[in-house]
């Protein structure tokens, strides 16, 4: 989502070290894009430098805002070899067969836990498994190993309801003896509330009709919960049940659908997005991460916001362009904070010295490389004497000698052209350097420029500028 690329940039974001460095807790640093308008990488960085190392969210803090829903069907094949193996089963009877298919099955989705909890065709499917496996074991008298996998089969879907004509009524009973033994299993108490009504909820894969639940008993342990908007799943979050406790579950569908951890902490925003959104996602993000306040990065701002949305600090920034990947403007540095260091002399020198010596480096390419043209034209010219602005060679000229003359006039116009683009790219980056230097210790301001030589040149004669 954020570019990362190398700019002129020069930056000083002191009231924001004030404000973000004052105490210990953690200080999550967003970026925010709207629509096509993203803060560059050196923003982002230089924001980086105003908070703590050890303040700023590390990638298992980030876990409080929620996974990412699952994408694609990565367990389709297994359900399809589920369903295969119970048709074959009543077709010919093989239990064995069943059994060594099913268990293979059910190892690959034990292998994908998230795909396996997170989508209810799939717990379906491996509740399905486990019952015929349950149903082998018993056909075989390992009652013991039955009971375990109707066990496992109820904490999986503890809600399914089993059509009497499918299972054999022994399977059933032991069923109901598993799910009792299931339910006297420590609870706690979960309630969820989403802040759009019109949305659903996914508690472990299962959708629930309501969009808010209270003080509803669930097995201890972890869950995975989700609100389901437009038919669309939003990220994520993990809840720990504690036995005999109770936990609280608050979701933001809008805060959900902004977030993107693709490449570091960011909210991604529709065109349009105005600032109280952002300020309400911001504090919305600082309260899921314990934070009491973030800093806000975008493409023309940097602030900071406490948990309530209420801007503490704002530090304004050269208005940029709507491209992103070729935007980066060069940032104006703000008035230091009283006590706080500013930039040294040696610092404000580094830019317009590289700039000058790159300079000279193709100042000095360009007089080698008009040397070298110059040595060409001779030697062409001592074997075919210029006439009319052409090359005329004698009569009588042995053709190695014409062949020679003409490879050295081809040789002079490629360093006409290679002189021509050093010379540009010499009084360019040197204009650069002196106009960068002057104007930054008059001003402090930094200087972008573009430099864009070309050169042209014809075989058998020279046109060029110099």
């Amino acid at each position: 989502m954020i570019p990362r690329r190398a700019t002129v940039t020069l930056a000083l974001c002191t009231p924001l070290v004030a404000t973000a460095t004052t105490s210990a807790d953690p200080v999550p640093v967003i970026a925010v894009s709207i629509g096509t308008r993203t803060p560059s990488g050196d923003r982002i960085e230089a924001a980086e430098r105003t908070v703590d190392a050890g303040a700023r969210p590390d990638a298992t803090a980030l876990r409080a805002l929620g996974d990412a829903p699952v994408t694609g069907d990565t367990l389709a094949s297994v359900r399809s070899e589920i369903a295969l193996a119970i048709r074959g089963y009543y077709a010919s009877g093989a239990g064995r067969d069943l059994q060594r298919r099913l268990s293979a099955a059910v190892h690959a989705m034990d292998s994908h836990p998230l795909d396996l909890s997170d989508l209810e065709a799939n717990r379906h499917s491996y509740g399905r498994a486990l019952l015929y496996l349950a149903r082998i074991a018993l056909e075989t008298h390992q009652v013991a190993t039955a009971d375990a996998l109707l066990r496992r089969s109820v904490e999986t879907d503890p809600l399914v309801t089993l059509d009497p004509r499918e299972y054999p009524p022994d399977l059933l009973r032991r069923r109901a003896l598993a799910a009792s033994a299931v339910a006297r299993l420590p609870h706690g108490s979960l309630t969820v509330r989403v802040s759009r009504p019109s949305c659903e909820l996914s508690i472990d894969g299962r959708n629930v009709t309501s969009a808010a639940m209270t003080n509803v008993s669930v097995l201890a342990g972890t869950h995975r919960v989700s609100a389901v908007c437009n038919a669309v799943a939003g990220r994520i979050h993990t809840v720990d049940i504690v036995a005999g406790g109770a936990a609280e579950v608050s979701i933001d569908p809008d805060l959900d659908a902004a977030i993107d951890l693709s490449h570091g902490l960011g909210l991604r925003l529709a065109v349009g997005a105005d600032d109280a959104t952002v300020r309400r996602l911001a504090s919305g993000v600082a309260r899921a991460l314990g934070a009491s306040r973030a800093v806000i990065v975008t493409d023309t701002s940097m602030r900071t916001v406490d948990a309530t949305g209420t801007s503490v600090e704002t530090v304004a920034l050269a208005e940029t362009s709507s491209t992103p990947a070729s935007a980066d403007v060069s940032v104006t540095a703000p008035a230091p904070a009283a006590g706080l260091d500013t930039p040294t002399a040696s610092r404000s020198l580094v830019g317009p010295g590289v700039l000058m010596t790159v300079g000279g480096i193709g100042l000095a390419a360009a007089a080698v490389f008009y040397g070298l043209r110059m040595d060409a034209l001779s030697s062409a010219a001592a074997a075919c004497p210029m006439q009319s602005g052409m090359d005329v060679c004698p009569v009588g000229t042995a053709p190695s000698v014409v062949t020679a003359a003409h490879d050295n006039t081809v040789r002079a116009t490629t360093m006409t052209e290679a002189a021509i683009v050093g010379l540009g790219v010499g009084v360019a980056a040197g204009t650069l350097g002196v106009l960068w230097l002057a104007l930054g210790h008059a001003h402090h301001r930094p200087v972008t420029g573009f430099v864009h030589p070309e050169g042209g040149g014809m075989t058998g004669g020279i046109e060029g500028a110099f």
